[in-house]
């Protein structure tokens, strides 16, 4: 059996115990996430690269070290309990709302942005656009 569909597999069983996990509140396992994102690297590695192959290797990493950054704590960690804000500090925050969004995205906007950066205007040749029959 080749590597790529092996992988391919144990990455979606990986995907699919961390959402479990995130669903209820309990992880199955505490690196699901970071297994999971490895082993696509694994995979897009071993089935092979498209045109400009350090495109997704590179897209992968800032996923996988927020996957690492964001790893939920040990069990009996003293990491879970409620969280009461606004109680110290009455002022208005203008930012905290993007700070917050951009916080929980940031690894996403970056793979995105380098798969944009890599893959821009592929497939799409100038003279087809121009020469390309339209209304008249």
């Amino acid at each position: 059996m080749r590597r790529a569909p092996l992988l391919l597999i144990l990455a979606a069983v990986s995907a699919v115990a961390h959402v479990v996990g995130v669903l209820v509140a309990a992880p199955l396992w505490r690196g699901a996430e970071v297994l999971s994102l490895a082993l696509l690297l694994g995979y897009a590695v071993a089935a092979g690269l498209p045109a400009p192959r350090w495109a997704v290797p590179v897209a992968l990493v800032p996923l996988i070290v927020d996957a690492v950054r964001t790893m939920p704590a040990e069990p009996g960690a003293g990491g879970f309990g409620w969280v009461v804000y606004g109680s110290g500090d009455s002022a208005f925050h203008r930012t905290a709302g993007f700070d917050a969004a951009f916080a929980g995205s940031w690894a996403t906007l970056a793979a995105v942005a380098v798969l944009l950066v890599a893959f821009r205007g592929r497939g799409r040749s100038p003279r087809a656009w121009r020469s390309a029959p339209g209304p008249r």
